[in-house]
């Protein structure tokens, strides 16, 4: 039963962010603002700054609000993003 709520919470949280939005998120270390895509999946390039729905940074946003912060964990680094806006 979790594991089939778990599934469609996930896919509620996918359909927030939709082919085609965009959203912004600022570098609370380096100010830097940087504006990604969400693509079909074929398309997404982390590196053209467009990623797919189902990307680890679009599950946050897609949980977030305006102004919320989003940490971002990798094996090399951890980023906290300020969501500025979902375009």
């Amino acid at each position: 039963m979790n594991q089939i709520k778990s599934k469609n919470e996930k896919r509620k949280k996918i359909q927030k962010l939709r082919i085609g939005l965009s959203f912004e998120l600022e570098d609370t270390k380096t100010g830097e603002v940087i504006r990604y895509t969400v693509v079909k999946k074929e398309d997404g390039d982390i590196f053209d700054d467009k990623i797919t729905a189902d990307s680890p940074i679009a599950l946050k946003v897609a949980q977030a609000h305006k102004n919320d912060l989003i940490h971002i964990e990798t094996k090399y680094s951890k980023v906290e993003y300020k969501l500025l806006k979902i375009i």
